[in-house]
């Protein structure tokens, strides 16, 4: 079997980032992460797990040399997905990233075997006054299958049931 790209889609903050790191931990030998290549700023140190941070000139180089599989503008900045990334990536491990559901509709397209999880928040006061719901909720308008959906709660223990769910259904996949 082809090694899988578990794409978490959900609205910015529920958690999707958190998720990937506790499975990262704890499947590091057989998952990985499939970086986005953005123009947008870094705003911690952990954002160099997610994404590799180019310039607006170098971004349109790479897609006007047709180097993405999905391009996305969001929030005033462009993100996109690299096939060279992505192969990388699932020629030795399975792949993880957080995407839009365009991003999943893409690496179908482009013949990747994708797990499709759907991230969604239960009681984040903090996602229900973001400042990017309207934005959120346009880019969802887009269905699509989903093969796993996780309800990944802010109150206690809630984060922690969420990522063994996520663990366990990517455990099904390593062999």
């Amino acid at each position: 079997m082809k090694k899988a790209i578990f794409i978490l889609v959900g609205p910015s903050g529920c958690g999707k980032s958190v998720l990937i790191i506790e499975a990262i931990r704890k499947l590091n030998e057989n998952l990985a992460i499939v970086k986005s290549t953005t123009t947008r700023e870094k705003r911690s140190v952990e954002d160099e797990l997610f994404y590799d941070f180019v310039d607006f000139g170098d971004f349109l180089r790479k897609e006007r040399e047709s180097e993405f599989i999905e391009i996305i503008r969001y929030a005033g900045n462009y993100y996109g997905l690299l096939k060279k990334n992505a192969d990388n990536v699932i020629s030795t491990k399975h792949g993880i990233c957080a995407a839009t559901e365009h991003g999943v509709i893409a690496l179908m397209r482009a013949g990747y075997n994708v797990r499709a999880v759907k991230i969604t928040p239960r009681h984040n006061p903090e996602y229900d006054n973001h400042r990017r719901v309207r934005e959120d909720k346009a880019r969802a308008k887009l269905h699509i299958t989903y093969q796993k959906e996780i309800i990944n709660s802010f109150k206690k223990g809630g984060k922690e049931k969420a990522a063994e769910e996520l663990i366990n259904y990517i455990k099904s996949f390593v062999r």
